[in-house]
């Protein structure tokens, strides 16, 4: 077996497991990585198709490498937004760091449990009917006539 197949059939293995963890992954970080390892597949089957089009004794396809390259940079920029926005999502709904997210995620217990914090990023509630409520978000500062340009309560705005 030559290497150019090796890699090829890992490539495929990659992107096998990696579509297997996005349609079957429970947590939302399980999934983050599952499409990263689909990611990585597809990649490593480019270089493979970069090695296999080059002609005999000559160096690989350069198109493919560039594209492997960007498509790299992309990648590690949008895992890091994913998971920022994911630990974000964490904080915002009371979660104190990422292990408890991903405690809760697997299904196990918390040592604490998490106590929300109603005045953070300015989330305040405001009556609208009989017992329900609604979230509404206000800005932190406010300009000068005091007014913040985003909706304030059921339907007004500033």
């Amino acid at each position: 077996m030559s290497s150019v197949t090796f890699y090829g059939l890992l490539g495929s293995l990659l992107v096998g497991l990696g579509l297997y963890g996005v349609i079957v992954g429970v947590g939302a970080l399980r999934k983050i990585l599952a499409f990263n390892l689909l990611g990585s597949g597809v990649f490593l089957l480019f270089g493979v198709i970069a090695q296999r089009g080059a002609g005999a004794g000559f160096a690989g396809d350069p198109v493919p490498q560039a594209l492997v390259i960007t498509g790299l940079v992309v990648a590690f920029a949008a895992t890091a937004l994913a998971v920022g926005l994911l630990v974000r999502l964490g904080e915002g709904v009371g979660l104190d760091d990422v292990e408890d997210a991903l405690a809760s995620e697997s299904g196990l217990s918390p040592a604490q449990p998490a106590k929300p914090k109603p005045d953070q990023m300015g989330v305040e509630k405001a009556s609208i009917e009989q017992g329900s409520t609604l979230s509404v978000v206000r800005p932190m500062t406010a300009d000068s006539s005091g007014s913040s340009g985003l909706a304030t309560s059921a339907g007004e705005s500033a």
